[in-house]
């Protein structure tokens, strides 16, 4: 890897945290695209190399996620379920961690940023009415997606391109770098709920 790759890895990286290049009229998308160019046009990267890095069931999959979150948000589907979580449990407490269990449960089916994108502006709505501070259930929210996430294989680049890595050669052992997280739902689930009991932990403070 040359000085010229490492350092377009890092500026991508940083427009993709950042969210757009700032001066340019460019997001995500475009800040990807743009290291591409750059890459291609260095000769660091060949245009083969480059359809060889691009995993199309992933991408297919993951597309096909996304639709699906969407729908679901375009039916009211998470508004139901934002408005049965604030206002079914009373306590504090006993919202929290429900919040905490749906937000875990949803993230391992859905894509989970979808899911946080989605029910944020839902819950916060539903807190108001109840005149409850919002704040310690956005950090629930927010730590519960990503934590409910590691209880499925299909809903992020990583786990879907090690499952479809794994089934290329056999399911024989871990490659890449994939390690333990291609495994079925069925052991991931576990290794989910851990990380959703300790957030509740921490965050049931924060109340």
């Amino acid at each position: 890897m040359t000085t010229l790759a490492v350092l377009v890895f890092i500026l991508v990286y940083i427009g993709m945290a950042l969210g757009r290049v700032p001066g340019l009229q460019l997001e995500r998308t475009g800040v990807a695209l743009l290291g591409l160019i750059v890459l291609l046009a260095s000769g660091d990267l060949t245009l083969e190399e480059a359809g060889r890095a691009v995993d199309m069931p992933t991408i297919a999959l993951l597309f096909a996620l996304m639709i699906l979150s969407a729908q679901f948000e375009q039916s009211g589907f998470y508004g139901l379920v934002a408005s049965r979580v604030t206002h079914v449990a009373r306590n504090p407490s006993v919202l929290l961690a429900l919040l905490i269990t749906v937000t875990g449960i949803l993230s391992a089916i859905l894509t989970n940023d979808v899911i946080a994108f989605a029910l944020t502006p839902l819950i916060c709505a539903g807190l108001r009415t109840q005149r409850l501070d919002p704040r310690p259930y956005l950090v629930a929210l927010a730590g519960a997606a990503n934590a409910g996430s590691t209880g499925a294989t299909l809903n992020s680049v990583r786990s879907s391109s090690c499952v479809q890595r794994r089934r290329r050669s056999g399911g024989a052992g871990a490659s890449g770098g994939c390690g333990r997280t291609t495994g079925s739902v069925e052991v991931m689930a576990p290794l989910s709920a851990r990380p959703l009991s300790r957030l509740y932990a921490a965050t049931v403070r924060l109340l």
